[in-house]
């Protein structure tokens, strides 16, 4: 019975991909925004955990913009909290880990 009880309390790893951690700085646009700056904290080939200073309200597509790595994708929200996101990238999974990292 106990080795049940620990099993169902262990949180279960569900990415495909191995995640790489990195501090990036960023931009995210889209239509009727300047630019809200956010920063990368994790990376994948399909996706990425950004982080805001604060709650921030996006739609669920938008470009992530990583000017120091000349990066750009189109970004699909996966999940959300109020000061993370989730995405999947839509566009240049290729050059995602290997500029990012």
């Amino acid at each position: 019975m106990e080795l049940l009880k620990s099993h169902l309390t262990e949180p279960v790893e569900r990415r495909r991909d191995f995640r790489q951690d990195v501090a990036l700085q960023a931009i995210i646009k889209f239509p009727g925004a300047t630019g809200i700056p956010c920063r990368i904290q994790n990376v994948s080939p399909n996706g990425a955990l950004i982080a805001f200073d604060g709650p921030t309200i996006l739609p669920n597509t938008f470009t992530l913009i990583i000017p120091e790595k000349w990066f750009q994708s189109e970004c699909v929200v996966r999940h959300k909290s109020a000061y993370h996101l989730g995405v999947m990238f839509v566009t240049n999974l290729r050059e995602a880990l290997s500029r990012l990292s």
